[in-house]
């Protein structure tokens, strides 16, 4: 009797090697990077920021994920030029925009004008050093953790500084920003 059991257990024990296989992943990251900085987006749920990134939908490759969810996220295209590895069920990639970022001087703060969820579940995106960003803001905390030593496998985009968006607003932004900064 004893031995039955044993030889059973060997068989579980070979079958769960396979039980144990990674899962899939469910969602896809991409980091950008210009210097130092890293571009972060902030989710509108938590106001906290975080790789742009999201869940993998039905027929799609984790690396097409990434890329649609940076442009629906910031309106940037961009490219995969490798993978990072997986943080958690997400597979993370190296990427670079197709066009310059349009970062303001002096806040980090990215143009989001032309994102096509503009208002949706992102406030706002920033190009900021991890360690410059305080762990009560981070969405993930670990996350900028396990991607600093990583970033150097990471090309950088390039970068348009400059003072203010309205030069790159719709005509009816345009139109408005003078309304919204009587408001405030």
């Amino acid at each position: 009797m004893f031995r039955v059991v044993f030889c059973l257990l060997l068989l579980l024990g070979g079958a769960l090697p396979a039980s144990r296989a990674e899962s899939p992943p469910s969602a896809a990251a991409c980091v950008i990077r210009h210097q130092q900085g890293i571009l972060l987006v902030q989710d509108r749920l938590s106001s906290r920021y975080s790789l742009s990134g999201g869940y993998i939908d039905r027929g799609e490759t984790p690396e097409q994920a990434a890329l649609r969810e940076l442009f629906e996220e910031t309106g940037l295209q961009g490219r995969v030029t490798g993978e990072l590895g997986r943080w958690q069920r997400a597979r993370v990639f190296a990427c670079q925009t197709l066009e310059p970022l349009r970062v303001q001087r002096g806040t980090g703060f990215v143009s989001l004008l032309q994102a096509p969820d503009l208002g949706g579940e992102i406030l706002n995106a920033r190009l900021i050093a991890a360690a410059d960003l305080p762990p009560d803001q981070r969405r993930f905390p670990a996350q900028l953790d396990w991607i600093a030593p990583r970033l150097a496998e990471v090309p950088e985009s390039q970068v348009l500084w400059v003072t203010d968006f309205s030069d790159a607003a719709s005509e009816l932004h345009r139109a408005e920003l003078p309304l919204i900064q009587r408001l405030q």
